[in-house]
């Protein structure tokens, strides 16, 4: 019968780009509010908690047994009272550089866990670390992320044209643009003029190119802060600031906190470096 090839399924094994940036287990008491770039998903494991979501208007209280799917870029508040613990699952999950594939939606979603799904998440949060357990809790996670199918927001034939069209643009974004990067850099890397450029990426990303490169920064930031656990200054030079005090201004104006604050606002983390 011959080879029958799946070129367009092997294809996204090189596009999708996994970023997994946290996996742990929560048991504190915290009430708080902020925005992430990433997505979020929390398997709740005892008591009960609350989660506010102001950009799409709605409540949902936490509860034992159950999971909660959060995507990009939501201005969620939480509360996690006494005895609340539940396991965490920050990552981006990238069709094309900086277009997250649940990018856009607006509502968390809730479903029902089995047990066998949080004994699993019991065991590979026990478990050392080592490649059988990365395997483990990579077959976990998608598996989990087959139930999110429906919450997925980019057309699998829309993202193949974006790859086209804009690919080479999304990878300068993604690897080489800084915050010093000019209209022409962006119009070099796309290879077309500044004005066709802005003026087609509004039409198809439904946000300008000068709010996507920010975006992207606000991102790059966040892991910046939070994961390197590099300092305020040393983050502004990473991403070409001429200073921390215009680099704050940025990532207030376009996240509504300071850098300072987003370390405060995330609950995992200790040992600020100013």
């Amino acid at each position: 019968m011959g080879l029958a090839r799946h070129d367009e399924l092997t294809g996204l094994f090189r596009d999708v780009s996994w970023n997994f940036t946290e996996f742990g287990e929560a048991d504190f008491v915290w009430h708080g509010r902020n925005t992430y770039r990433c997505n979020r998903l929390f398997l709740i494991r005892a008591g009960e908690g609350g989660l506010v979501n102001h950009t799409g208007g709605e409540f949902l209280r936490l509860r034992s047994g159950y999971g909660y799917f959060m995507p990009p870029e939501l201005d969620l508040e939480f509360d996690f009272p006494e005895g609340f613990r539940f396991f965490s699952f920050h990552f981006q999950l990238e069709a094309l550089p900086g277009v997250d594939l649940f990018a856009g939606n607006e509502r968390c979603r809730e479903f029902v866990l089995d047990s066998g799904t949080m004994e699993t998440a019991a065991r590979l949060s026990a478990a050392a670390p080592g490649w059988e357990t990365f395997f483990r809790l990579e077959q976990f996670i998608c598996g989990l992320l087959g139930v999110l199918a429906s919450e997925v927001t980019l057309d699998w034939t829309w993202r193949n044209r974006l790859k086209e069209r804009y690919g080479a643009l999304l990878e300068f974004v993604r690897g080489k643009a800084t915050a010093r990067s000019s209209a022409a850099d962006l119009a070099t890397a796309a290879g077309r003029s500044y004005d066709r450029l802005s003026r087609e990426f509004k039409r198809d990303f439904g946000r300008t190119l000068k709010e996507f490169l920010a975006s992207e920064l606000c991102r790059r930031a966040e892991h910046l802060l939070l994961r390197n656990r590099l300092s305020v200054k040393e983050t502004a030079a990473e991403l070409g600031f001429c200073n921390e005090f215009y680099f704050s201004r940025f990532f207030r104006r376009h996240t509504g906190m300071s850098p300072r604050d987003c370390r405060a606002m995330h609950p995992g983390f200790s040992g600020e470096k100013l």
